[in-house]
């Protein structure tokens, strides 16, 4: 959260509390912008993250009170928008498999490592923080606690079905049981290199996340053991994370 925090100080002026109005302050956080450094232009500041300063700025309001350093908080009542669903287009099963191959093809030191890792995403629904957080201790037979932290119920125990057990039995294999599960914390950059070359949509650790929901209910598991599964409500499921692939559509038709 120290990234989030030192961009709330740059969007929101060091003034006293009782300066501030909630009109002000929606204004700031939902024009903000940052200068990207390549090219020094000042680009509208992801929707996802003013969401997540929102939270930050009606939080250090809500601490101020509880201290009884200030008596109201102006952002109660207001939330933020919601983040427009992106529209994926997912890969199948087979193409996960033809990424995974790219990526060892097209990083040569560091590809088996970020193919390990894509894998082990697209299986297990984690968040990057969750996978990127994970050791060793906190998986046993046949089942992963997951310490999660970003939603409420994010704390949840993950069953290991036969694809993600396959995955851990070859990361065992390379790197033992010693320290973080996963072997690279990001691979943004090695899934987007491998979709451009194979022609497909570019995807993101957080598309992997909606890979696996949208996969595991095509292969019939349940929204209420999916939404427990990956940490969040049933409603956010539906309409948040699912998607189609077009192979699916011919089948159930």
């Amino acid at each position: 959260h120290i990234h989030l925090l030192s961009m709330a100080k740059r969007i929101v002026p060091d003034r006293r509390l009782s300066s501030f109005t909630s009109e002000e302050l929606l204004g700031l956080i939902g024009g903000a912008t940052l200068k990207k450094k390549a090219k020094g232009k000042a680009l509208p500041l992801g929707q996802s993250c003013r969401k997540a300063i929102f939270e930050l700025v009606k939080g250090a309001f809500r601490k101020a009170i509880a201290d009884e350093k200030f008596t109201a908080n102006p952002l109660e009542g207001y939330t933020p928008g919601q983040v427009p669903k992106k529209k994926r287009k997912l890969p199948t099963r087979d193409q996960i498999d033809k990424i995974v191959a790219a990526v060892i093809d097209e990083y040569p030191r560091s590809g088996k490592r970020a193919a390990l890792t894509i894998r082990f995403l697209a299986f297990s629904g984690l968040r990057r923080s969750e996978a990127a957080s994970l050791m060793w201790p906190a998986v046993s037979e046949g089942e992963i606690e997951i310490d999660g932290t970003k939603t409420e119920g994010a704390d949840r125990t993950l069953q290991i079905g036969p694809a993600l057990q396959g995955v851990m039995d070859e990361i065992t294999a390379v790197y033992g049981k010693t320290g973080r599960v996963v072997p690279l914390k990001c691979v943004r950059g090695h899934l987007k290199l491998a979709c451009a070359k194979l022609g497909l949509q570019k995807l993101t650790n957080h598309d992997l996340r909606a890979w696996f929901v949208t996969y595991a209910l095509q292969q019939g598991a349940d929204v209420p053991t999916v939404a427990d599964w990956i940490g969040d409500s049933p409603t956010v499921v539906l309409s948040r994370y699912t998607s189609i692939m077009d192979g699916h559509k011919k089948t159930a038709a």
